[in-house]
């Protein structure tokens, strides 16, 4: 006897390894353009292990020796998309509003690719202090993009989460 009935199995998780070539003027707007792409496409989760220019002359897929080393076994910060606020911490608009100096300062980092040190205060006793790079600042969301210099990582912090930017 055979059943003809479809069963519906559950969705599972694949973990694909890839290089991508993002070409863009700078580095800060290749990955811009990197995360936008993977936060619509319905990916679930990614990381962003290591970013490398590449001379526009050579298209195509990265030679060995440009490739980041993977071999290490050291963990890197998974770079998740910043869940939409619901419920009741939603704000109204005009609460949520970045000021306008604020926005050119962060603004003139992103432009410049300027190296500035972060005070950040990510909560109940967590202090983080490196330097780095923003690379994209969401308005709405309220979330900066850091490269940490030092670690070579990518973190993705909330505006109420910066204690101080020096240059």
């Amino acid at each position: 006897m055979s059943n003809t009935g479809t069963i519906s199995q559950p969705f599972e998780a694949f973990l694909f390894k890839l290089e991508v070539t993002v070409s863009a003027p700078r580095y800060e707007a290749a990955l811009d353009q990197l995360i936008h792409t993977l936060r619509t496409s319905g990916i679930s989760d990614y990381r962003i292990l290591s970013g490398d220019s590449i001379e526009p002359e050579k298209p195509g897929p990265l030679p060995p020796e440009t490739r980041p080393d993977t071999s290490r076994n050291e963990p890197a910060t998974t770079a998740v998309p910043p869940k939409s606020s619901s419920g009741s911490r939603t704000k109204s608009p005009e609460k949520t509003k970045i000021p306008e100096e604020l926005m050119e300062r962060l603004g003139g980092y992103i432009h410049s690719g300027k190296l500035v040190r972060l005070h950040i205060n990510k909560g109940r006793g967590v202090k983080m202090n490196f330097p780095g790079r923003i690379l994209s600042l969401d308005p709405e969301t309220r979330n900066m993009t850091v490269y940490h210099v030092d670690e070579k990582k990518v973190y993705i912090v909330a505006l109420n989460e910066v204690d101080d930017i020096l240059e």
